[in-house]
């Protein structure tokens, strides 16, 4: 695959303290684990340089070990972007348990940030930040884990007893 300096992306694609002891599922494992984040980062790179419409680019990706799981756009293409931007400096994002965040928190799935981009042709809005919310788990940067409703805490109040 042709390389193009206009759209990067990183990913690490060892272990940061695995020992050689290993067994071969466990590489296995990590070796799909390793495939599956490479594709979320290129869909990634794909959307922005679709959206952006930085050309060759969509088809040009890099990956690199050093750099744990970001997509990012030159500052060389970004200067030659098709699409306005309300962004002064090229976007930047990180791929974490099959989320994006950027420099303002989550963006939601690698799916939702395709829609923002591609379908609903929306940079960043009030739907893109809320959306965690919405969807009823912990406000970022806790984990995307479910919220506890408030009748489990009430239940569990009774029999605890209250807060102090």
């Amino acid at each position: 695959m042709p390389l193009c300096p206009a759209l990067s992306t990183f990913s690490r694609s060892e272990r940061l303290l695995g020992d050689e002891s290993g067994s071969e599922d466990e590489e296995d494992e990590s070796s799909n684990r390793d495939r599956d984040v490479a594709e979320l980062l290129r869909r990634m790179a794909k959307a922005l340089a679709d959206f952006y419409g930085l050309g060759e680019a969509k088809h040009a990706t890099r990956l690199k070990s050093s750099v744990v799981n970001v997509v990012m756009v030159t500052q060389e293409a970004w200067k030659v972007k098709e699409r306005p931007s309300q962004l002064d400096e090229p976007p930047m994002f990180w791929l974490r348990g099959g989320r994006v965040y950027d420099f303002h928190g989550d963006r939601g799935t690698v799916s939702e940030f395709e829609n923002d981009l591609l379908i609903r042709e929306v940079e960043d809005d009030g739907i893109c930040r809320q959306r965690r919310q919405k969807q009823g788990l912990l406000p970022f940067p806790f984990l995307p884990l479910p919220q506890r409703e408030k009748a489990e805490e009430q239940e569990e109040e009774a029999k605890v007893g209250p807060k102090r």
